[in-house]
């Protein structure tokens, strides 16, 4: 007789924890691909660089200034991070005495902004847009604010002259200073550091860098501008500089392609933490108890079980539920403006989880076998059989449902010809496969099924020739007869 007496007595599966196991990385994949596209449209100051040539042709005295001045533009709540670095004001950052001069004469202070009485001149006169220095735009937006005049907002302070320097520093080196990277795009970012590498200093990635108007030392603008419009800064010093800010309603969604004009972290503020989340559930899956096999435990194969829970979550759940996020740009807005397209997609996904609820009975089901009985654990709990109370062992086989082969059959003769091959495969694979099992019938009137093999007929249990000679060597007659079932899901038990 087979020995099983000496074999390490392993622990049934825990139907609790291999239930939590998937569910925990299902769930954990739905809220990293929902956190990715999580949107949060705010408010938002972007800054833009100052053309030298444009510089000269505004100068009156029709001479440029060595130095080029920066432009700003404005939108919501401040990330963490992006600390402004620079100590002072580098002359670099100063202006030409001719452009100098000019500004001067329109300059509008915060005060008087704020109350309202801006001065005239600073409005009316046509050559006010003309003598101040032109920000280098995206020639994509070139023209958009042609003709328009922009008051002079004038700011002091070490707080203003560090972020002065360190906008400078960023357009002239092509480059975010440390803790600014987020505040461009992820391609542009990605550009300039290919520059960087190639030591290319010619070129120019970005034309915007983004703040929240809640940022020092923004946030002393926060009441004193207006949405959609645009203004020049005037770092009060012996040689001004100069700004342009612009502030903006928030960044919005483009049809079904995603943001525009905005980088992640203003539009998608939450998409850090998304691979965290998944990670955190991947682990999950992996650190919780694992039934052990031994020489007494007879269960499905575990490649088999996770290869399985990767194909149904992994391959079918994850990126139909994924997709319609990604497609439409934002994940509140696919389950409210683009909710039936969402629902397409998020059939397939549903689809992925019923493929994982059948997956979840093989994790779970085990034979743990004594010297003259064995255990039976299942997903709906455990049947202990006695070696002389079986009263015979009969053949099993499952195969397709009658109406799952008829509609395969339908699918078939409807396919078009170039696809007929494949249709054709498909037809076969489902009309031969079949899982091939053992239905054990005791003298108290119990019966149960021990499937041992997959759809291909490859026998997929552990320790399964030894449990043939155990109960071969029991004598448990072995009747000819075949139990043939027609089901979609096999069963465990007669009910």
């Amino acid at each position: 007789m087979a020995d099983f007496s000496n074999g390490q007595t392993c622990p049934s599966a825990n139907p609790t924890i291999e239930t939590m196991r998937r569910v925990g990385l299902a769930g954990a994949l739905a809220v990293a691909a929902w956190l990715a596209f999580l949107t949060c449209f705010q408010p938002s100051i972007q800054v833009s660089d100052i053309d030298a040539t444009e510089a000269e042709d505004a100068s009156p005295a029709g001479k440029p200034d060595r130095n080029v001045s920066s432009s700003v533009h404005k939108s919501g709540d401040a990330p963490p991070g992006g600390e402004l670095s620079g100590k002072t004001l580098p002359d670099s950052l100063q202006t030409g005495n001719s452009i100098t001069d000019d500004i001067q004469k329109d300059e509008v202070s915060l005060e008087s902004i704020e109350s309202g009485n801006p001065t005239s001149s600073a409005f009316n006169e046509s050559s006010h847009e003309a003598s101040l220095p032109k920000p280098l735009i995206d020639p994509k937006e070139r023209g958009g604010s042609a003709g328009s005049t922009r008051p002079v907002i004038a700011v002091q302070g070490q707080a203003w002259e560090k972020f002065f320097a360190s906008v400078k520093k960023t357009f002239a080196s092509n480059m975010p200073v440390a803790g600014w990277e987020h505040r461009i795009g992820s391609g542009e970012l990605a550009s300039a550091r290919e520059h960087a590498e190639r030591s290319s200093t010619d070129s120019r990635d970005f034309f915007k860098v983004w703040f929240f108007p809640s940022e020092e030392p923004l946030r002393e603008l926060d009441s004193r501008i207006e949405t959609g419009k645009s203004y020049y800064l005037k770092l009060q010093a012996p040689q001004p500089a100069y700004l342009q800010i612009y502030y903006s309603a928030g960044p919005r969604l483009h049809g079904f392609g995603g943001i525009l004009h905005a980088p992640e972290a203003f539009s998608y503020p939450y998409r850090k933490y998304a691979m965290w989340v998944a990670l955190g559930g991947l682990l999950f899956y992996i650190v919780l108890p694992w039934s052990r096999e031994g020489m007494n435990t007879i269960a499905m194969t575990a490649w088999r079980v996770v290869l399985g829970d990767f194909a149904s979550l992994g391959l079918l759940f994850a990126p139909f539920f994924l997709a319609p996020l990604a497609i439409v740009g934002g994940s509140v807005e696919a389950v409210t403006d683009a909710w039936w397209f969402t629902a397409m997609f998020w059939l397939l996904a549903f689809l992925g989880l019923v493929s994982e609820y059948l997956i979840l009975p093989w994790a779970v089901y085990q034979i743990l076998v004594r010297k003259d009985s064995f255990r039976i654990s299942r997903l709906d709990g455990s049947d202990e059989l006695s070696l002389k109370d079986i009263e015979y062992i009969k053949l099993a086989c499952l195969g397709a449902p009658q109406w799952l082969q008829v509609a395969n059959a339908v699918a078939f003769v409807a396919t078009p010809t170039a696809q007929a091959p494949c249709a054709f495969g498909r037809y076969c694979l489902l009309k031969g496969s079949q899982l091939m099992g053992l239905y054990v019938h005791t003298r108290d009137n119990r019966s149960a099924y021990i499937w041992y093999t997959d759809q291909s007929g490859n026998i997929c249990l552990t320790n399964w020739d030894k449990f043939i000679d155990l109960l071969e060597k029991a004598n448990i007659e072995f009747r000819e007869e075949v139990v043939s079932l027609r089901k979609l899901v096999p069963p465990f038990k007669d009910k």
